[in-house]
């Protein structure tokens, strides 16, 4: 899957991580919906939604093409401040 795929709600996070110069990256689910224009869905408040699968999940081509894998997730509930993710570089 190539990105950012035209028309995907995440290009905004892809191109933030892609001009990251960072090793980690953290954003709060605030920042990230900033970025995209948009809120993240209801699934982001699960574990799967932030893992580092290759196929199948768009969220996740966007962070791994940019050269970023998840290295966790504050999930808790309602907390749209709360630390959200943090990304590793490779």
């Amino acid at each position: 899957m190539s990105f950012p795929k035209t028309g995907s709600k995440y290009s905004g996070l892809y191109q933030l991580l892609r001009r990251s110069r960072s090793d980690a990256v953290r954003l709060s689910f605030r920042e990230m919906e900033a970025c995209m224009g948009e809120r993240l869905p209801a699934s982001a408040g699960t574990a799967g939604f932030w893992s580092n699968r290759s196929s199948g999940a768009l969220q996740a081509a966007a962070w791994m093409q940019a050269g970023y894998r998840v290295a966790s997730a504050d999930l808790r509930a309602g907390e749209r401040e709360s630390d959200g993710a943090v990304a590793d570089a490779r």
